[in-house]
C-alpha cells in the first residue's frame, strides 16, 4: 500500500482512530499503537493528555489489553476472541485473557428496537406479534434477542441487530484491513504469519454474521444434515419474520448444558447427554463436513437426557474432503502415538514452511508423544496435546491452517463442556471411533461411486482444456508474446556478493592510487613546494583510513 493511500484512509477514518487512540492510551497500551502502525500523531498528542488511572497500570498487559478490546466494539471484541484461538500466533498468557472476552453489553432502548423491528417488517409490532417481551434475554455487541409469541400462538425467539452496528463495524473492518496491510509490508512477522490474508478472512466471517439471512441459511442446512437424527433438536427459521437485520425461529424449551444445578434437579443422565453431544459435532466434522463453531454451554439445551438442542449458527466451520481425511488421520495418529504420521499429515497440508527440517520436527513431536507413553487412551486430553503441540509450533515459526484451528479450538471447547458434566468424558476416545469409520470407508469400493464420478469429472474438465491450453502457448511464442518468468533461489544474494567484491576492488585500486601517489610525494618532498605537501595530507588521511577499513571487514568476513 502506498503511503500516501495509507494517509487518506487514515484521514478517512479520523475521529475512529482518534476514539481507538484514546482506548488503547488510556488503559497504558500507547506502545501498541505505533507498533501496530498507527500514525504517532495520535499516539503522542494523545499521551499529553490521557493516562491510565493508577489502578489500571497496575494490571497485567494481558488484562489491560482485554478491557480495552472489550471498550472497543464488535468487531474488535469478534476479533481478540478469533485471536484467542490461535496460541500459534500470540504467546499463551495472551490467548488465556481473551478467552475471557465477554461479548455481553448493555441492551439498546427497546423504543429503537421496536423501531426496527416495524420498518423490516412494514408493520406494527403488535400486529406482527401477539406478544413481544421488551426484556430481552441476551444482549450482545452486534444485536439481542427478544423472546415473543406470533398471531398463532407459536412461542418464538426475535434477534434483533442493534442500530448503528453495520456502520461502526464496516468503518472497525476497513481499518484492521489497512493496519493489516501497513504491516504486511512492514514487518517479518506478519508476513510470515500471513496476517493480511487472516484479517481478510475474519472480515468475510464478520461480514456474514452482520446479515441475519446467512445465518438462517446455516440453520436451514443444519436442520437438512439431522433431519434423521431424533436425538438433535434444530429450531426451523420463520422467514416471514426474518430480514437481513431480524432473525426469528422457534423458542426450543429446555435447560442449557451450563446450568449445572437445574439438570441435576430434574435428575438427567449427565453422562448420557455428553455422549450425545459429542456424536451430534462428530457427526457434523466427519459426515456433514459442516460444524457449529461455537459450542458454548449455553448454546447447548437438554431437551431430555438423549436429545440434545442446538442455537446461535452465526459462528460455523466448513471441514472440505481433504480436511476431513487430515483429521481422522490426525485422531488415528494420535491414538497410535505415531510421530512421523503427525509430521507427514502437516507437512500434506501445506502448514510446515519451505525449507522446514522434518528430522528434527517429527523428533520434536516424538519427544512430545513420549510423555503420553505409558497414559491410556482415556487420560488422553486434547487441550493438554495441543498445548504442548503449539510449543513447537512456535519453535520452527510457522503458522496452523486457519480452518484446522476453528476445528481444533471447537473440539477443545466441547471437551471443555463434556468433561464438566462427564469428568470419564474423552473426545478423542469418540473422535476415533469416527475417524477409524471414516478411514474404512475410504477403503471401501461401495462408496467409492460419488467421489469417483467427481474426480472423473475433474479430470474430464482438466484433458478438455489441455488442446486450448496449448494452442494458446504456441500461439503467444508464435506472435513473440511468450514470456517465462524463472525464479532463482538465491540468486540476488549472488548477484549482491557479486556486486560487494566489485565495490571493494574497485576501492582498493583507488586506496592503491593514493598509496602510490603517497609514495611518490614522500621521495620528492625535497623536490616539491612545501604548500603542495600540505594539500595532499587531507587526501592521504582518509585513504589510510578506508584501507584499515577495507583490511578489518575482509579479516571478519574470512573469520
Amino acid at each position: 500500500m502506498g503511503s500516501l493511500t495509507y494517509r487518506l484512509k487514515t484521514l478517512k477514518y479520523f475521529r475512529r482512530y482518534r476514539e481507538i487512540a484514546k482506548i488503547m492510551t488510556s488503559y497504558g497500551l500507547i506502545n501498541l499503537l505505533d507498533y501496530f502502525g498507527v500514525n504517532r500523531f495520535f499516539s503522542s498528542a494523545i499521551g499529553i493528555f490521557f493516562h491510565p488511572p493508577r489502578k489500571i497500570k497496575k494490571l497485567p498487559i494481558t488484562v489491560r489489553l482485554r478491557m480495552s478490546i472489550e471498550k472497543l466494539g464488535p468487531a474488535f471484541i469478534k476479533l481478540g476472541q478469533l485471536v484467542s484461538t490461535r496460541p500459534d500466533l500470540i504467546p499463551m498468557p495472551f490467548v488465556t485473557e481473551l478467552e475471557k472476552l465477554q461479548d455481553e453489553v448493555t441492551p439498546a432502548d427497546f423504543a429503537e428496537i421496536k423501531k426496527i423491528v416495524e420498518e423490516e417488517l412494514k408493520s406494527p409490532i403488535d400486529e406482527l406479534f401477539l406478544e413481544f417481551d421488551e426484556i430481552p434475554i441476551a444482549s450482545a455487541s452486534i444485536g439481542q434477542v427478544h423472546r415473543a409469541t406470533l398471531k398463532d400462538g407459536s412461542d418464538v425467539v426475535v434477534k434483533v441487530k442493534k442500530p448503528g452496528v453495520d456502520a461502526i463495524v464496516e468503518t472497525d473492518l476497513d481499518i484492521l484491513v489497512t493496519q493489516s496491510r501497513f504491516l504486511d509490508e512492514h514487518t517479518f512477522w506478519a508476513k510470515n504469519y500471513n496476517l493480511l490474508e487472516n484479517v481478510l478472512e475474519f472480515k468475510k466471517v464478520l461480514t456474514n454474521e452482520l446479515d441475519y439471512t446467512f445465518e438462517g441459511r446455516n440453520i436451514e442446512r443444519f436442520r437438512h444434515n439431522f433431519s434423521e437424527n431424533e436425538h438433535v433438536i434444530i429450531p426451523p427459521v420463520c422467514w416471514d419474520y426474518t430480514t437481513r437485520n431480524i432473525l426469528t425461529m422457534e423458542r426450543i424449551k429446555g435447560i442449557k448444558l451450563s446450568d449445572s444445578e437445574s439438570l441435576s434437579e430434574v435428575g438427567f443422565d449427565t453422562k448420557k447427554i455428553t455422549r450425545v453431544g459429542a456424536e451430534m459435532y462428530m457427526q457434523m466434522i466427519f459426515i456433514d463436513g459442516f460444524f457449529h463453531a461455537d459450542p458454548h454451554p449455553g448454546n447447548l439445551m437438554a431437551i431430555d437426557e438423549d436429545t440434545i438442542g442446538l442455537v446461535d449458527f452465526g459462528m460455523v466451520g466448513i471441514v472440505t474432503r481433504e480436511m476431513k481425511k487430515h483429521a481422522s488421520d490426525l485422531f488415528l495418529a494420535l491414538v497410535d502415538r505415531d510421530a512421523s504420521a503427525i509430521a507427514e499429515i502437516f507437512d500434506e497440508m501445506g502448514a510446515l514452511p519451505e525449507g522446514t527440517n522434518l528430522r528434527a520436527f517429527i523428533k520434536e513431536i516424538n519427544d512430545m508423544m513420549l510423555r503420553y507413553y505409558d497414559i491410556r487412551l482415556k487420560q488422553f486430553k486434547m487441550s493438554e496435546l495441543l498445548n504442548e503441540f503449539i510449543k513447537i509450533v512456535v519453535k520452527f515459526r510457522f503458522a496452523l491452517p486457519s480452518d484446522l484451528t476453528l476445528l481444533l479450538k471447537t473440539l477443545i471447547e466441547l471437551e471443555g463442556v463434556g468433561e464438566k458434566l462427564d469428568p470419564d468424558f474423552n473426545i478423542i476416545e469418540i473422535g476415533k471411533e469416527y475417524a477409524t469409520r471414516l478411514t474404512t470407508q475410504a477403503f471401501n469400493p461401495l462408496t467409492w461411486g460419488p467421489e469417483f464420478v467427481k474426480d472423473v469429472k475433474e479430470l474430464s474438465w482438466t484433458l478438455r482444456r489441455i488442446p486450448d491450453q496449448i494452442s494458446s502457448v504456441l500461439d503467444k511464442a508464435e506472435k513473440d508474446k511468450l514470456r517465462v518468468n524463472i525464479n532463482m533461489s538465491g540468486f540476488d544474494e549472488l548477484i549482491y556478493t557479486i556486486r560487494r567484491t566489485i565495490d571493494q576492488l574497485a576501492l582498493s585500486i583507488l586506496i592503491a592510487s593514493f598509496v602510490v601517489g603517497s609514495a611518490f610525494i614522500v621521495v620528492s618532498a625535497r623536490l616539491l613546494p612545501r604548500y603542495v605537501i600540505l594539500m595532499a595530507i587531507p587526501v592521504l588521511i582518509p585513504a589510510a583510513l578506508l584501507a584499515i577499513w577495507l583490511v578489518i571487514s575482509i579479516l571478519r568476513r574470512r573469520g
